[in-house]
């Protein structure tokens, strides 16, 4: 169970460039890893190295993802 709460963020699919950034869905203002591939967004995950997330990442911010992608 310890190594889940150490994992690292990632993405599965391919990319090119990675930003970091942060959620504008609620006023916590968590800390998210952005994959993009030739400019278009992949992928968003939680940052782990943000302190008011640490890598979690709530249904909202998930849900960012398929928001940018439509």
């Amino acid at each position: 169970m310890s190594e889940l709460l150490g994992k690292r963020q990632a993405t599965q699919r391919e990319f090119d460039q990675l930003r970091r950034s942060t959620c504008a869905n609620c006023p916590s203002g968590c800390g998210v890893k952005v994959f993009l591939k030739s400019g278009s967004l992949v992928d968003v995950v939680g940052d782990e190295e943000h302190p008011a997330n640490k890598g979690s990442f709530c249904p909202k911010g998930l849900l960012s993802y398929l928001h940018q992608r439509n």
